[in-house]
């Protein structure tokens, strides 16, 4: 938290490529609700990148698109822009079943976007609220 969030019981306004801000909105400005949302996100995404990863390993399209459509939902929730980008090209790739190595290179880029990404969500979930 910045000084300014933390005075009002805010998380900050933007960690590892998350609008925290915009995610407090959805939550209609209660931490304790947004602290739960992210708890169902963050045990919801592991097993959507496990799935998009074992469809490349396979070289599914049909399982990648699917993978990757149902991940892109999670990642435009959390307004995680720049994996939003990595997880729509993923299920292009899927839908074309083209370069799968480009899609590997692609998927280890999106994997360090969301690690850092739980990361940081941890963080939030791990602070006290604060009075405000």
């Amino acid at each position: 938290m910045n000084a300014e969030n933390a005075d009002r019981g805010q998380p900050d306004r933007a960690a590892e490529g998350i609008n925290l801000e915009a995610l407090l909105a959805i939550a209609g400005g209660d931490l304790g609700l947004l602290r739960e949302l992210l708890g169902t996100f963050l045990a919801e995404i592991p097993v959507l990148i496990r799935a998009v990863g074992e469809a490349i390993d396979r070289r599914n399209g049909e399982a990648l698109e699917e993978a990757a459509h149902k991940l892109k939902g999670v990642v435009r929730y959390l307004h995680m822009d720049r994996a939003f980008e990595q997880v729509q090209r993923l299920e292009l790739f899927g839908r074309q079943a083209g370069n799968w190595r480009e899609a590997e290179v692609v998927f280890q880029d999106l994997r360090l976007l969301i690690d850092g990404a739980i990361r940081a969500l941890d963080d939030v979930m791990r602070k006290p609220p604060q009075p405000g």
